[in-house]
């Protein structure tokens, strides 16, 4: 394309030069832009900067980038006004489910314009939704790809829940109605379990949030060892603003965490990147507080379970030791019945010698005992005649005196 600008050559003489004023000279150059590039072309562009203005105009910074080289090959200014804005924005919104912001690549409908203050800049009247969408989703397809090759995908969901999981990190805005809704529902369940919840703040939707839960993660891991796992919430809001939820890096981080991620985004059908990569991802935090009790209670469960099992096998062992143990029982208190007997009989038998061997036993067949001096009288040639001994008799004594 050839612009021609004509202009008054200078005089080369003792004259004044013919000259004509700046703003006539940039006039021209708007006549010969706008008259030439007077039809409207649709252009694809990366929006560098973007700002709507209280008076409802829209300000953009549109670059093009040689993305293999990394090297910008084209900058501009463009701008769409308020009428046209009010129904582009939600209009492309609402179709491709993101905002409009830095970094997003665009199809527009542009007119040139020139200003004699301003220089060159394009006025946007129309935008294809479709073909954001389309690279929306082609470099969410790249990245999760990306995700696959580097072998990361399922690194986290490879990761054990804790039992019992009770100490939770979460990532969340400190203002969110989804992050009350999570707490109330944990503190008010019936079992009354304690969960210890610690929030790490964090923006939610944005260009800023990627940064800011990546951040947040980072502060956990320096606190790893107080918590069982770590929880993402946000509660719903429009498509546009769950876009951050696909960002590569974020997912990163999120598949290589060392704690086991939980996910409740507030979406009803697309899977963002970061559910993909997270341990257990559900749909809202109401959700994610849900799965928590549960787990909480089948983990009971499963105590309960093994209590009993523990408590039959016992009852098991016991009474199979019972029934072995029976004959040795039976026959021990035959043994221990035996000895009785047997140790009674010695004691009868012992009791027979003790009173044999009494020495009062023959008087009670007649006999008696002398005693002499108070000794037993064994020998006649111990006494002579008029000595006086002691006759004992079974019954009483009598004092006897020699004769001869």
């Amino acid at each position: 394309m050839k612009i021609i600008l004509k202009c008054i050559p200078l005089q080369h003489n003792m004259e004044s030069p013919t000259s004509i004023r700046l703003s006539e000279l940039q006039a021209q150059i708007k006549s010969a832009i706008e008259d030439r590039l007077s039809k409207h072309f649709w252009i694809t562009a990366e929006i560098n900067d973007i700002t709507a203005k209280p008076a409802g105009h829209c300000y953009l910074e549109l670059v093009d980038y040689d993305r293999s080289r990394q090297q910008l090959l084209a900058k501009v200014q463009a701008w769409i006004p308020a009428s046209v804005f009010r129904m582009l924005r939600p209009y492309f919104e609402t179709t491709s489910g993101v905002a409009l912001a830095s970094g997003l690549e665009i199809l527009v409908k542009v007119s040139v314009q020139y200003h004699p203050m301003y220089g060159i800049s394009l006025q946007i009247s129309d935008i294809d939704p479709v073909y954001t969408i389309g690279n929306i989703a082609l470099e969410r397809k790249k990245a999760l790809e990306r995700l696959r090759q580097e072998g990361v995908l399922e690194m986290n969901a490879q990761l054990e829940l804790p039992a019992p999981l009770q100490r939770l990190a979460v990532i969340s805005s400190s203002q969110a109605a989804g992050f009350r809704d999570f707490t109330e529902q944990l503190q008010h369940h019936p079992q009354a379990y304690a969960f210890q919840v610690t929030l790490f703040p964090s923006p939610m939707q944005g260009t800023e949030a990627p940064a800011g839960i990546i951040a947040a993660l980072s502060d956990i891991a320096q606190r790893m060892d107080e918590f069982d796992a770590v929880v993402i919430m946000r509660g719903g809001g429009a498509v546009s603003d769950l876009h951050c939820f696909d960002d590569y890096h974020l997912a990163c981080h999120v598949a290589q965490f060392p704690l086991p991620v939980l996910t409740g985004i507030g979406h009803d059908e697309d899977e963002h990147l970061i559910d993909l990569v997270a341990h257990t991802s559900v749909k809202t935090p109401t959700a994610l507080a849900e799965f928590l009790l549960d787990y909480m209670e089948e983990l009971d469960g499963e105590v309960e379970a093994l209590g009993r099992r523990m408590q039959q096998l016992v009852l098991g062992r016991l009474s199979a030791h019972k029934e072995a143990l029976t004959p040795l029982i039976q026959r021990l208190k035959m043994m221990v019945v035996m000895d009785i007997k047997n140790k009674v009989h010695a004691v009868d038998l012992l009791e027979q010698a003790i009173k044999n061997l009494n020495p009062l036993a023959p008087l009670q067949r007649g006999y008696a005992l002398a005693l002499y001096r108070g000794k037993a009288l064994r020998d006649a040639k111990e006494v002579a005649p008029g000595d006086r001994f002691k006759l004992i008799l079974e019954h009483g004594s009598v004092d006897a005196e020699v004769k001869e």
